[in-house]
């Protein structure tokens, strides 16, 4: 209890210290406003007190101007607090706003700037952080400004409880202490419960996010049309109904019980304000308070009662909100291991060729991707890797794109350790087309242009990369041409897959980088478009040293180099012709897809 207390302590000093952060002055303004509505209370309190003081003081007739005199400092200062809580009210909301954006801006930069920090993708493997990037990706759009506005809230409620209890002082040095004491326990069965309720959504986290899964599918394209082609509909609705009432059976077993002892708790906060007010009424009758006092007492018994019933749903919607900040903050304290310190090698030619020296990898998870491989890749020529699925080819390509690092081995890059060369050196001499390719949705232009943000998206640049790619007819049928805006979700175009595939290939040809990784770039084709797209690889920068990863055996036919893969381990290679007469694995793989070597396009 005490270790999760000084837990959400310590988030909620830095989660307002990121409040600040985003937005100083806007938060500035608001705690200054609210802070003066949050005065409200107290101030009618001490208008109820001193007019009746006023008037009991008054002898005789005072007259018009006595009349008119003794209430009107009270009037004005009832003038001033009304225009604070009204006049000013446009303003608040605006700044509100301002401070809500700037909020969400600041999370969501923070969020993209940690995550694009890690040169590796080995720690997005890890379980623990794909659960945090999993809720920090969902309430993202939300929680930041939640948390402001619960934030603004908790601070005006705060401040109208003091003033409450500072004009209350004013009456007896007692009535403070009898009242928080008769408020305590209310307050924190409130808070025990909010914990409760809590603990209770951090256990369901996972339930939660299954929930919200099962209730998208419906929405989306890709799962609509396995809904209606498989006729899931009603037992997608019926599973999530049965999940829904799980859940709720489970909230219900959590929460009644404490439910039920936050509110015998609460009575102690009954009997103490009625024990507070028998108290009020036997100092009167001994003359130890006034009439003006015992007049402010019951209303400020009936305000402090509704203000700490605000104040503990506002500490509760608070923790809510401090779970997406609770795993923000741990998420930017991430360390990655990426040996930043490192001095790395930058050279002064592009590479000519790169040597796999007895590389193996085994993921985080124990699965083992790759055995031993030793291979070799050089300027001017296309090696195409083959093999089944999961045979290790993608996680070749990406421990050369030294996304991972390999578990044993090494990458030899024109004589130098891949591992000494500069991250950002590297990945400007290789372009990668990955078979999870992106589907950006800006313009084509943009789109390819991504490519290399280093140089102005040149027309004729793009054009040529549009070619290369076999994405040219496509963008001349575009309303718009190069400048057509893609996705319907912002009511742009939309393409089919084949067409975000050639897309996506152009972009990796407008980079102009020696080494070009293909990892399944025909996948989506057909045979003629694929045909076609392989004869422009052929033919595109006879300099570049070019990896092809794929299933299809008609690829094969561009290949100075085949590499055959099979369980992690490479148990083949040479040239198209020699692989065939040897009569292995290749051959199989070859032979298996005679139906279609009609499709083989002669180079």
């Amino acid at each position: 209890m005490k270790t999760r207390f000084s837990q959400t302590v310590v988030n909620f000093w830095w989660a307002t210290k990121q409040v600040w952060k985003a937005a100083p002055w806007e938060a500035g303004f608001l705690f200054l406003t609210l802070g003066f509505q949050g005065c409200t209370p107290g101030v009618s309190l001490w208008v109820l007190r001193d007019f009746i003081r006023q008037y009991e003081a008054v002898s005789g007739d005072p007259g018009v101007w006595g009349w008119l005199a003794i209430p009107g400092i009270l009037l004005l200062t009832i003038a001033l607090t009304l225009i604070v809580e009204t006049v000013l009210a446009p303003l608040a909301t605006m700044i509100r706003t301002r401070l809500n954006e700037k909020m969400l801006t600041y999370c969501n930069l923070a969020l993209m700037k940690k995550a694009n920090s890690s040169l590796f993708l080995s720690p997005f493997d890890r379980k623990e952080l794909h659960d945090q990037l999993q809720v920090l990706r969902e309430e993202a759009r939300r929680r930041p400004m939640n948390y402001c506005y619960s934030l603004i809230v908790l601070f005006k409620d705060s401040v109208a409880i003091i003033s409450i209890l500072i004009i209350l002082l004013t009456v007896s040095p007692w009535l403070p202490l009898f009242i928080g004491a008769s408020c305590l326990p209310h307050v924190l069965g409130s808070l025990w419960l909010e914990g409760k309720a809590w603990d209770f959504a951090l256990f369901r986290s996972t339930k939660s996010r299954r929930m919200a899964w099962l209730a998208s599918l419906p929405l989306v394209e890709s799962s609509a049309i396995d809904i209606r082609v498989f006729g899931l509909g009603s037992h997608l609705v019926s599973r999530y109904e049965s999940e829904a009432s799980s859940h709720r059976r489970e909230m219900l077993r959590q929460q009644i019980w404490p439910c039920l002892a936050a509110s015998l708790i609460s009575i102690m906060t009954v009997v103490g304000h009625l024990l507070t007010f028998i108290w009020a009424v036997h100092r009167i009758i001994h003359g130890g308070t006034d009439i003006a006092g015992v007049a402010v007492i019951l209303p400020a018994l009936i305000m402090c009662q509704r203000q700490c019933g605000h104040l503990a749903g506002d500490v509760g919607l608070l923790m809510q909100n401090l779970i997406f900040f609770e795993k923000l903050r741990s998420f930017l304290a991430t360390s990655w291991g990426d040996r930043s310190s490192q001095v790395y090698i930058t050279p002064k030619s592009s590479p000519s060729s790169i040597v796999v020296d007895n590389v193996s990898f085994t993921y985080p998870n124990g699965h083992v991707a790759l055995r031993g491989i030793s291979c070799a890749f050089r300027a001017g020529t296309t090696t195409v890797i083959v093999g089944l699925n999961g045979s290790g080819k993608s996680t070749l390509a990406k421990i050369l794109l030294r996304l991972y690092e390999p578990t044993d081995g090494s990458i030899l890059i024109d004589n130098n350790c891949l591992s000494s060369l500069s991250p950002d050196w590297w990945r400007r001499q290789v372009s990668f087309v990955s078979q999870e390719y992106a589907r950006y949705h800006l313009s084509v232009r943009e789109s390819i242009a991504w490519g290399d943000l280093s140089r102005d998206a040149d027309d004729r640049d793009v054009a040529l990369a549009s070619c290369n790619g076999d994405f040219a007819a496509v963008a001349d049928r575009l309303p718009q041409g190069l400048d057509t805006p893609l996705g319907k979700e912002f009511g742009g175009s939309t393409l089919s897959g084949g067409e975000w595939q050639r897309l996506a290939l152009a972009r990796a040809l407008y980079k102009r980088a020696p080494i070009l990784i293909l990892d399944e770039p025909t996948s989506a084709l057909d045979p003629l478009s694929e045909r076609r797209l392989l004869t422009k690889l052929r033919r595109v920068d006879s300099a570049q040293a070019k990896i092809l990863i794929t299933h299809r055996m008609s690829a094969t036919s561009i290949a100075d180099h085949i590499l055959v893969f099979q369980e992690g381990s490479l148990v083949e290679q040479g040239s198209h012709s020699d692989l065939l007469n040897l009569g292995g694995t290749f051959a199989d793989l070859f032979n298996a897809q005679l139906p279609s070597r009609a499709e083989v396009p002669v180079l």
